[in-house]
C-alpha cells in the first residue's frame, strides 16, 4: 500500500467511512486537476485506493462517474482499488457508474485493466445491460439484413470457414457476408443456408447427396444448389433437414428432396436409395387442397403442411399420425396426409416441427397436437388463454408463436428397419407472443414456464431447444445459452411473492427472475454470450457442437435514424448555363461563333456535338482554331433559348410566366411557335414535346394541364431533366490531356472540365502556364481517382454506386474532393463510406473524417459507434482513439442518449470553494504521486 508522507490519524488499513465520504466530495471538484486530487487523497488517507463512503462507494466508483480518467488509472495502478467492487445503494461497479454517466473514457480505461463485464447489479443487470437501455433506437425487424455468425467444433465442415479448424467465438461468415440469409440448418455432418430471395448454400460431408450438390464429395464452404426449373417462381420458401436428408419447400409450392434414402424419407417412388440433385417429389403423390406453408423433418421421416392438411412419410415408429399403419409394414413411401387430425372447420395450422421420434403440429397459435409411441395427445397450454398477472408486455391473450420439439425414444416393439436408438425424454416447447418459453415434459403434465435464474426479466424473441440445451435471443439483441440443460421444477409458492412483484412492476421497476417464482416454473441457468448484439435467431445442431445466429448488420441501426448523409441537389445545369453565359469571343474555351442576325453566340463544340448533332454539323472549319457559323432565318432571342437547352436540358421557355423577346422582322408574333419550328429545325425533339405543354397568350407562357410539372429529379442519379456527357465521346475535340502520378494519361475536354470546376476554370482560363502548353497537365493523385474525378465532372455521378463496400475507393475519392473542393462529389463520398462501415473500419474512418474535414461523416461514424456502442466496449475497439476524439465522443453519446443530465452535483458553493483552496494547497507543498509512477501520465 502507498506510503503517506502527511500527518494523518489513520494506517493502510482504515475503512473510515468519514475518509471515504470527504474522499468522494473532493473528487466531485470540477475545478481541480487529476494530478492535484491524486496528490491531496494521498495525502489525507493511507487507504485512500479502499477506504468506502456511506453509500458504499470507492474513490473509484466517484472518479468513474465524474470522468476522471487519469485518476482513475492512478487508483487502479497505485492505489491499487478494487476495480470490480460493487457498492452499497445499487450494487454498481466502477464500470457500471462509467457507464450509466456517460464517461466512455473511463468505460475504455477499466474494461482495458480488466473490469467484468459481467457483473450485475442489484436489478440484475450487467453494464452492457445499461448501453443496451440508453440506446432508444430498435430495427428489430422482419425486413433486416441478416448476417451469419458461426462457431463451434466444425469437425464435419459445419461452419462453412473453408477449413476444419474449430472457432471459439461467434465470427462472421465471410462468405456469406453479403447475401441477408432467412433460415440456417445445422446438422451432425451438413449444414444448409437460405436467403431471403430464395437461395440455398450448403456444406459439410456429402456422402449419400445431403447436400444436394450433385455429388457425395465433401464441400468446405457453402455451395449454391441448383434446382430444376419451374414453370412458377423460382426460389425457396423454407427448408428442413436431419442427419441424412434435406427437404425444400419452393416459392411455387413444389417439394424438393435430396440425401439418403434408407427409410424412405425422401418420399419419392419408386424408392430410390439416395438422391445427389435436389429432386421434385411428384405432384400426383403431394395433393394438398391448400397452398403447403411449410416442411419439417427427422432422421426418419419427413413433414409438409398447409394451413389445414399435414402429409407425412417415411418409417413410422409412432410419429407420422398414420392410425392403419403396422409395426411389420411401417414405412410409408409416399406422402400421405393424417387423416385422423381433429381439425374444426375454422381451425388453422400455424406450425409443424419435427424430431426423430415426434411430430408437433400447432393449431390456432392455441393448441399443441403431439404424434409420439403412436399416441396422439392434445395440449391447450394451460393458461395461455389467461393473462398472467405478470406480463409486463400488454394486454392481448398469449399465443405460441414458435415451437420446438427434441428428445424422445422409440416404443417397442419398434419396425425391424429402424436401428438402435436409445433416446431420453420427450420435450416440447413453445414461446408465446409476450416471450415466455413454456416447456413440456414426459415427467410433467402440463406447459411449464422456464424462469432464468441468473439474469433479469427479459422477453424473448426467438430460441431453439435440443435434447441437452437451449438457446434463445432476447428482443434487445442479446443471446443467451445453456449448454448444459439442467432444468429444476419449482412449484408455486404463497401470493407474498406474486404481490411483491406487481407492486414492483407498479412503480416501474425491474422483474428479476425471483419475482417470477411465483406459479409452478422451470429455473434454467444459462449464459449470455459475448459480443453478439443484434441477433435475431440462434441455431444449433441436436448435440450442441455448433452453432449460428443471425443478427442484423450494425449498419442498420444507424439507417433506422435520419443521420444519413445528404448529398445536395446537382448544380450541374446552372454550372453549364454560367459557361454558356459567361462565353466570350476573348476567352480561349470556345471553338465557334453563331451569327444570328445581329447577335454573336459563342459556344463550345463538344458540347453541341454531345447534345445536337444539326448544330454540330453547322461547323465545317476546323477544330484547331474558333469557327464562325452563320445561322439564317432565326431569331437571335429565340436562339438563345435553344442553345440555352442545349446545354442545360432547360430553358426559360419552359416556365410559366411572361417572356421577353423581340421579334423584329419577323411575320410570326406567336414565339411558342417560333420555338418550335427552330426545335424541329435542329431535330430537339425532346424540347419540341415539352413546349407543346404550354401556350402563349398576352405574351405569357401558360402550362396547359398544371398536371404536367416535371418531376423533381433524384439527388443521387443521373436524370434525363439533368444535361451529362460522355467523355469517350468527340475524342477528335478533345483539347486537354492530364496526367495522374503513376503516369495514366486522360484526354479530356476544356469546355466541361473549366465549366465544372473552378480549378479547371482558373487554370484554363485564366492565363496559367498550363493553359497554353501542349504538354499533359500534371495532377498529383493516382490514375484511379483521376479517372473518377473527371468521371464525375462529365456524368454528375460516381462510376459506383453508394451502396459499393469499398472503403479504399470512397476514401481515396473523398481526400481528391476535398483537396479540388468537388463539394457534392465528396458528399457522395461520405454516403459511400457510410455504406461501407463496419465494427472494424468505423474507428480510423473517425479519424478520417476529422483529417479531411467531412462533417457527415464524422457526424455518421460517431453515430453509428454511440448505436453499437456495446459491441465497441467489450471488443475494447476504442483504446486507440486518442484523447481529443475521445472528448468528442463522449459529448456526442451524452446528447444521443439524452443522458446530459446525469452528473454528480458538487457540494454547496461556500465549502467547494474552501475544499478547493485546501486541495490546491497540499498539491502546491507536497510530492506528485504520479512522480516516478511509468504506470501513471
Amino acid at each position: 500500500m502507498l506510503k503517506n508522507f502527511v500527518y494523518n490519524d489513520c494506517t493502510d488499513k482504515c475503512r473510515s467511512d468519514s475518509h471515504g465520504s470527504h474522499i468522494s466530495s473532493v473528487i466531485t471538484l470540477r475545478s481541480v486537476s487529476d494530478n492535484q486530487l491524486a496528490t491531496y487523497i494521498y495525502c489525507i488517507c493511507a487507504n485512500c485506493g479502499h477506504v468506502l463512503d456511506k453509500s458504499g462507494r470507492s474513490a473509484l466508483h466517484v472518479a468513474a462517474a465524474c470522468g476522471k480518467k487519469q485518476l482513475c488509472k492512478w487508483l487502479i495502478t497505485s492505489a491499487k482499488a478494487d476495480i470490480n467492487l460493487k457498492d452499497k445503494e445499487s450494487g454498481y461497479t466502477p464500470l457500471h457508474n462509467s457507464i450509466f454517466y456517460g464517461q466512455l473514457d473511463v468505460t475504455v480505461l477499466l474494461a482495458k485493466h480488466g473490469a467484468n463485464l459481467t457483473v450485475m447489479d442489484n436489478e440484475e443487470m450487467r453494464p452492457i445491460d445499461h448501453l443496451i437501455r440508453d440506446r432508444k433506437v430498435s430495427v428489430l425487424s422482419t425486413n433486416q439484413f441478416n448476417e451469419v455468425y458461426i462457431w463451434g467444433r466444425n469437425a464435419n465442415y459445419n461452419l462453412g470457414t473453408g477449413s476444419q479448424q474449430a472457432r471459439d467465438v461467434p465470427e462472421l461468415l465471410d462468405s456469406m457476408k453479403r447475401i441477408s440469409i432467412k433460415q440456417v440448418c445445422l446438422e451432425k455432418f451438413h449444414s444448409v443456408f437460405l436467403s431471403e430471395d430464395g437461395r440455398v448454400w450448403s456444406c459439410g460431408h456429402g456422402q449419400g447427396g445431403r447436400l444436394g450438390l450433385g455429388s457425395e464429395s465433401s464441400v468446405v464452404s457453402p455451395k449454391k444448389l441448383m434446382f430444376e426449373k419451374d414453370k412458377d417462381k423460382l426460389g425457396v420458401a423454407m427448408m428442413s433437414t436431419s442427419q441424412d436428408h434435406s427437404v425444400f419447400l419452393m416459392q411455387s409450392g413444389s417439394v424438393f428432396v435430396c440425401g439418403l434414402n434408407c427409410y424412405h424419407q425422401l418420399g419419392l417412388s419408386p424408392p430410390p436409395p439416395y438422391m445427389v440433385s435436389p429432386t421434385p417429389i411428384r405432384r400426383a403423390s403431394l395433393r394438398p387442397q391448400h397452398p403447403l406453408i411449410g416442411v419439417a423433418c427427422g432422421q426418419f421421416h419427413s413433414v409438409v403442411y398447409s394451413t389445414r392438411e399435414v402429409f407425412t412419410w417415411g418409417i413410422h415408429a409412432g410419429q407420422l399420425g398414420h392410425s392403419n399403419i403396422t409395426v411389420t409394414s411401417a414405412s410409408v413411401i409416399e406422402p400421405r396426409v393424417i387423416a385422423d387430425l381433429p381439425l374444426k372447420e375454422r381451425d388453422v395450422i400455424s406450425e409443424v416441427v419435427a424430431c426423430n421420434t415426434a411430430t408437433v403440429i400447432s393449431v390456432n397459435k392455441s393448441e399443441i397436437y403431439v404424434y409420439y409411441q403412436f399416441e396422439y395427445r392434445k395440449f391447450s397450454p394451460f393458461n395461455l388463454r389467461k393473462r398472467s398477472p405478470l406480463d409486463v408486455l400488454g394486454k392481448e391473450a398469449q399465443t405460441i408463436e414458435q415451437t420446438c420439439v427434441a428428445g424422445g425414444r422409440f416404443k417397442t416393439p419398434h419396425p425391424p428397419c429402424l436401428p438402435h436408438y436409445e433416446g431420453e425424454d420427450l420435450k416440447v416447447a413453445i414461446l408465446t407472443n409476450h416471450g415466455n418459453i413454456y416447456l413440456w415434459t414426459e415427467s410433467c403434465a402440463q406447459f411449464t414456464r422456464c424462469v432464468f435464474i441468473n439474469l433479469r426479466y427479459t422477453a424473448v424473441r426467438h430460441f431453439v431447444l435440443q435434447s441437452n440445451h437451449l438457446g434463445f435471443v432476447s428482443t434487445d439483441g442479446q443471446t443467451f445459452l445453456s449448454l448444459d440443460l439442467n432444468i429444476k421444477h419449482r412449484t408455486s409458492t404463497s401470493s407474498t411473492s406474486l404481490t411483491a412483484a406487481n407492486q414492483k412492476k407498479s412503480k416501474g421497476e425491474y422483474l428479476t427472475a425471483q419475482d417470477l417464482v411465483s406459479e409452478a416454473t422451470y429455473t434454467v441457468r444459462v449464459e449470455r454470450l459475448a459480443n453478439v448484439h443484434r441477433a435475431t435467431k440462434v441455431i444449433s445442431d441436436p448435440k450442441g457442437y455448433n452453432f449460428c445466429v443471425l443478427q442484423f448488420r450494425p449498419l442498420d441501426y444507424l439507417l433506422a435514424t435520419d443521420d444519413i448523409p445528404r448529398v445536395t441537389s446537382s448544380s450541374f445545369q446552372s454550372q453549364l448555363s454560367a459557361l454558356l453565359t459567361d462565353a466570350s469571343e476573348c476567352d480561349v474555351l470556345h471553338d465557334v461563333v453563331f451569327q444570328v442576325g445581329a447577335t454573336r453566340f459563342p459556344a463550345h463544340k463538344y458540347i453541341l456535338a454531345s447534345r445536337c448533332r444539326p448544330l454540330y454539323e453547322l461547323c465545317s472549319s476546323g477544330v484547331d482554331a474558333p469557327c464562325q457559323v452563320t445561322v439564317d432565318n432565326v431569331q437571335p432571342d429565340i436562339f438563345k433559348q435553344i442553345l440555352l437547352y442545349v446545354y442545360t436540358n432547360d430553358c426559360d421557355m419552359l416556365h410559366s410566366g411572361q417572356f421577353k423577346y423581340n421579334c423584329k422582322g419577323s411575320k410570326q408574333e406567336n414565339v411558342l411557335k417560333l420555338a418550335v419550328e427552330c426545335a424541329t429545325r435542329f431535330q430537339l425533339h425532346d424540347l419540341v414535346e415539352k413546349l407543346k405543354l404550354f401556350k402563349f397568350e398576352n405574351r405569357t407562357l401558360v402550362l396547359r394541364d398544371p398536371s404536367d410539372l416535371f418531376p423533381p429529379s433524384d439527388p443521387l442519379s443521373p436524370s434525363s431533366d439533368i444535361p451529362c456527357f460522355d467523355r469517350h465521346c468527340c475524342q477528335e475535340l478533345c483539347d486537354v490531356a492530364i496526367s495522374s502520378c503513376d503516369g495514366a494519361l486522360i484526354k479530356a475536354h476544356k469546355c466541361v472540365l473549366a465549366g465544372r470546376l473552378e480549378y479547371f476554370q482558373h487554370m484554363l482560363s485564366g492565363g496559367w502556364i498550363e493553359a497554353g502548353g501542349s504538354t499533359p497537365l500534371q495532377l498529383p493523385m493516382p490514375g484511379s481517382v483521376l479517372h473518377e474525378v473527371i468521371n464525375f465532372l462529365y456524368t454528375n455521378s460516381t462510376s459506383k454506386p453508394v451502396s459499393y463496400d469499398s472503403v479504399e475507393y470512397w476514401a481515396n475519392l473523398l481526400v481528391v474532393a476535398d483537396q479540388l473542393f468537388i463539394e457534392r462529389l465528396k458528399q457522395c463520398c461520405e454516403l459511400g463510406l457510410t455504406y461501407s462501415l463496419s465494427l472494424k473500419n468505423a474507428v480510423e474512418l473517425f479519424g478520417f473524417a476529422v483529417t479531411y474535414n467531412a462533417p457527415q461523416l464524422k457526424k455518421v461514424v460517431m453515430s453509428f459507434i454511440v448505436l453499437n456502442m456495446c459491441s465497441f466496449i467489450e471488443s475494447r475497439s476504442l483504446e486507440g482513439l486518442s484523447d481529443s476524439l475521445m472528448k468528442e465522443l463522449i459529448e456526442f453519446y451524452k446528447t444521443k442518449m439524452d443522458i446530459a443530465h446525469r452528473v454528480i452535483t458538487p457540494c454547496s458553493s461556500a465549502l467547494r470553494e474552501s475544499m478547493e483552496d485546501k486541495v490546491m494547497e497540499i498539491a502546491r507543498n507536497h510530492p506528485n504521486p504520479w512522480k516516478g509512477n511509468s504506470s501513471c501520465p
